[in-house]
């Protein structure tokens, strides 16, 4: 696996720990456990900030919707 796709799974697994729709449990015990940020601290604006400026430059917009809409609950 590049370096690009380790980025880019990161994003991804941060985004379904982030929104809830993979337990970090499950990411953590596959074997491409990469995640952008810390699982064990809350999850801030700023780090919420970063993985939707990664979806806007992959052009996947939903994903940054749903992001901006935790964004104002966190």
């Amino acid at each position: 696996m590049t370096e690009r796709q380790q980025l880019d799974l990161a994003f991804r697994n941060s985004f379904y720990v982030v929104t809830g729709s993979v337990p970090v449990e499950e990411i953590i015990q596959s074997k491409n456990s990469y995640l952008i940020h810390n699982p064990a601290l809350p999850v801030t604006k700023e780090i919420i900030k970063e993985i939707i400026e990664y979806f806007v430059k992959e052009e996947e917009y939903e994903k940054c919707l749903m992001l901006k809409e935790m964004m104002n609950e966190v």
